[in-house]
């Protein structure tokens, strides 16, 4: 199991867009990073990348990956002293 986590905007779900997908999925225009073709399930983007100082991750959210005959779940958790979360959430 590979654990995303750090403060609010520092990344995490971008870097797990890019270990998905691979990192010339991730383009950096305007100063921001975008994922050029994000990763879905049932049509939802999995791991959203906000551009704003509110959290976009919410829970947490997993995948399962796939490399090599190995399998291991990437978990993108929610940023670490972020107020905006549920109280469920944040202990």
């Amino acid at each position: 199991m590979v654990l995303l986590f750090g403060t609010t905007g520092t990344g995490k779900s971008t870097i797990a867009n890019a270990l998905i997908t691979g990192p010339n999925n991730i383009e950096l225009k305007d100063g921001l990073y975008n994922v050029i073709d994000p990763v879905k399930h049932n049509g939802q983007m999995v791991f959203k990348i906000g551009h704003k100082v509110k959290s976009e991750t919410k829970a947490p959210k997993f995948t399962l990956l796939h490399r090599n005959d190995s399998s291991l779940y990437l978990v993108d958790g929610p940023g670490i002293n972020d107020n905006n979360l549920k109280h469920e959430y944040s202990n």
